[in-house]
């Protein structure tokens, strides 16, 4: 697959098997999902990734409209990813969902709560 060497990622077994099962539709908005994750540089297996966006459907964000919502998650996501709070986010259909460090998957909304974007500005070194 072109997009797969132009994406420097190997075609292993498994993702090759995870290719042959899922349509074409299916394989290549995952293959735009990965793209936007990988401008974005957090992806460190994007093999590995990318079979699991085939696997759950993943989709890329879409743009949200009215008062830029997202730019408060993205401020929140970088700063809790630089102090090593999560690792990982997606977007579902419901809202943005992040991974902590142990790997369980959250809402942004609940773990925000917990970790809120003044405690994160504040722990920052000046």
């Amino acid at each position: 697959m072109n997009e797969l060497e132009n994406l420097n990622i190997d075609l292993s077994s498994t993702l090759a098997k995870k290719i042959k099962a899922r349509s074409e539709e299916v394989v290549l908005t995952a293959i735009e999902a990965l793209k936007e994750q990988m401008d974005l540089e957090i992806v460190r297996r994007p093999g590995a990734w990318l079979a699991a966006a085939i696997t759950d459907n993943w989709k890329p964000n879409e743009a949200i409209g009215g008062a830029k919502p997202k730019d408060t998650f993205e401020e929140w996501y970088d700063l809790a990813r630089e102090q090593g709070i999560i690792k990982s986010c997606r977007q579902k259909e419901d809202g943005w969902y992040v991974q902590e460090n142990a790997g369980i998957w959250h809402s942004f909304e609940s773990f925000s709560a917990k970790w809120t974007l003044d405690y994160l500005r504040s722990k920052m070194v000046k």
